[in-house]
């Protein structure tokens, strides 16, 4: 959001706000559990889709969100609607909570 005017950082915040509410009333937005070692990886807008390279934890991590979907393909689907896939610069990493033993 570098470079934004305050007026279009609060309306770009606000489609976050409006979009974690959605997850939540449709049931989609879970609380956290260990990340698998695989997933996707979202770039250029959500257009790139890859299967890594992800994130070390020392580096940037702005957050994360644990999305409650049917299946993987699901989950994709609802991380693609992500208001942060306006920005070029912004990446989406998305992974698989673990099962335990």
């Amino acid at each position: 959001m570098k470079g934004l005017a305050p007026q279009e950082m609060q309306a770009h915040m606000e489609k976050w706000s409006a979009w974690l509410a959605e997850l939540r009333s449709d049931g989609h937005l879970e609380t956290g559990m260990p990340l698998d070692r695989n997933g996707k990886v979202l770039r250029d807008g959500g257009a790139v889709v890859t299967d890594g390279p992800f994130t070390e934890i020392k580096e940037v991590v702005g957050g994360f969100i644990v999305i409650n979907a049917v299946d993987y393909e699901a989950a994709l689907a609802l991380a693609q609607t992500c208001p942060g896939l306006e920005f070029k610069s912004f990446v989406l990493e998305l992974r698989q909570v673990q099962t335990l033993p």
